[in-house]
């Protein structure tokens, strides 16, 4: 499958996401998916982004392919957010060849309060200045953190940006290994809300029901929007369709209503 700029979905020969796919070919899974991130890395290759937001760091893969994108657009900046406890990522960076194009923030406990520091330094005369053109959020998971964090990157996103919500189908009931203060944070909620599909929730009562989106691209596994803007979405619409297609989640997709 080709895109924009020669690019291939899968091709040794000239691959120019060979520096990232090595470097995170040792990062356990599910942790990392390194065929939903190599699409990320591609759909920022071909809108042209030059400033990513990342909420949940982890591993540091998605960062890997997110960055060399941003680097194949000529530059920019992934500022890629995570709790302190998370793992070290430098190394990692370094070795993708992305670590002068990655800005790593550590929060004693959730992103939102760099969120709104980020708005804060953005904001002049009563208003925010949106700085990001792409923001992926594969982070806290809960209906809590980034139901707030959707309305708080809403500010940050340019008109015309995407947003990506990964793991729609995650509960904290059925994960296996839970880190000691997400423990915590289950242990404190109900049997409903432990068994529920909390980002899917977000995705279809906030995202899909803002105003503020004019594309909804829903899959089984992740959400796609795009902030209202001027230009036409058509060639991006059918990118995200075709990656999703090469991620095997093309079967999961839920229609849209009203044109969206």
């Amino acid at each position: 499958m080709s895109f924009p700029g020669g690019m291939l979905v899968s091709d040794s020969r000239v691959d120019p996401f060979a520096m990232a796919e090595e470097a995170v070919a040792h990062l356990p899974r599910p942790e990392h998916d390194p065929v939903f991130s190599r699409a990320l890395g591609q759909f920022v290759r071909h809108t042209g982004a030059r400033e990513v937001l990342e909420l949940g760091t982890g591993h540091g893969g998605s960062a890997c392919w997110l960055a060399t994108g941003l680097r194949l657009n000529g530059g920019g900046t992934l500022t890629t957010m995570d709790r302190d406890t998370a793992p070290a990522v430098a190394q990692l960076l370094r070795s993708a060849g992305v670590a002068d194009m990655t800005r790593i923030v550590r929060t004693s406990r959730s992103y939102t309060w760099e969120l709104m520091r980020l708005i804060q330094a953005n904001t002049t005369d009563y208003r925010c200045n949106p700085q990001f053109d792409f923001c992926f959020i594969d982070g806290a998971h809960n209906w809590d953190t980034d139901g707030f964090a959707f309305f708080l990157v809403e500010k940050l996103l340019r008109p015309g940006g995407w947003l990506v919500f990964d793991d729609l189908d995650w509960t904290y009931a059925t994960c296996l290994s839970l880190a000691p203060v997400d423990a915590e944070v289950a242990r404190l909620m109900s049997p409903e809300e432990r068994s529920t599909r909390q980002i899917r929730d977000v995705f279809e009562f906030l995202v899909r029901q803002h105003p503020g989106f004019d594309v909804v691209r829903q899959f089984r596994h992740h959400g796609w929007a795009r902030k209202s803007g001027p230009q036409d979405s058509t060639h991006e619409t059918r990118l995200i369709d075709e990656l999703e297609a090469v991620n095997g989640d093309a079967a999961g997709i839920i229609p849209a209503s009203r044109g969206r």
